[in-house]
């Protein structure tokens, strides 16, 4: 992967779009997670694979592509959100949900809905990129500490929240 990373760095269009449709899944489910429907995740996914293509030469490190581009998804996802304010958070959501909640996953993505927008984050990179609380610190640009406290306050809404399904 590092070496399709240096290939699309170094204008290579092919290299660039290999890697973007490798993750393309996880990029959409990231802005699913916070647009909440499936035409706006699109849209995100869109911006996501745009503003990529535009900055892949500023990345200095070619490992860390994939967490790169994840944090390019949330910020492409939150800007979305705040110029779209009158955007209805659960419109189009429940019917999507409904369908599909035998699925584990849409269960818990149903729970991660529901987190505000830092408690998503740090949830996703904790869990579905493994990422230590150092990491994910680096990555958010605040402290440890407070990356501990947003994750174990989202763990604990979580819990709550799925013993009220049950």
């Amino acid at each position: 992967m590092v070496e399709k990373v240096k290939l699309a760095q170094g204008g290579d269009s092919q290299a660039f779009t290999d890697l973007f449709i490798m993750y393309q899944e996880l990029i959409y489910s990231i802005a699913f997670t916070y647009v909440k429907t499936k035409e706006n995740a699109l849209d995100v996914v869109q911006q996501t694979a745009y503003h990529t293509y535009l900055k892949i030469e500023r990345l200095r490190k070619p490992e860390n592509f994939k967490a790169w581009l994840c944090k390019i998804a949330i910020h492409n996802a939150m800007d979305f959100l705040r110029k779209n304010k009158k955007y209805d958070l659960n419109n189009g959501i429940i019917d999507e949900i409904a369908e599909k909640k035998e699925d584990e996953e849409m269960q818990f993505l149903d729970l991660l809905l529901q987190l505000e927008e830092k408690e998503k984050t740090v949830v996703y990179y904790k869990i579905y990129f493994e990422y230590t609380f150092i990491q994910v610190a680096g990555i958010m640009k605040i402290p440890e500490n407070t990356v501990k406290s947003i994750y174990y306050r989202a763990l604990e809404k979580l819990r709550c929240r799925e013993e009220l399904l049950l």
